[in-house]
């Protein structure tokens, strides 16, 4: 296989997309989706995402007890995995 020939079957191959859907009280749908060229990276930028989300002071009713999820799905719409984040607070503080 020449260099250009090469190049070229390289530019053509697909890398999957995958879409980012959270629930924290509402369904916030990931429309456009993020391609990832396997399920390691997948999983790192689902936790990197979660992090950032989870940080913003807006998701502070997680602490009440409400579930924040987000679903990873693939391109033909069947889901990847699910994370689920949930606290409660045990004691008053």
């Amino acid at each position: 296989m020449t260099g250009a020939s090469h190049w070229n079957t390289l530019r053509t191959e697909a890398v999957p997309r995958y879409f980012f859907h959270i629930t924290d009280g509402e369904v916030i749908r990931d429309d456009v989706g993020t391609e990832l060229p396997n399920m390691d990276a997948v999983r790192r930028y689902a936790m990197r995402v979660s992090s950032d989300v989870l940080r913003d002071d807006r998701n502070s009713d997680i602490w009440d007890g409400n579930e924040w999820r987000m679903v990873v799905s693939d391109e033909a719409g069947r889901a990847v995995f699910v994370l689920r984040f949930l606290a409660e607070q045990k004691l008053a503080a």
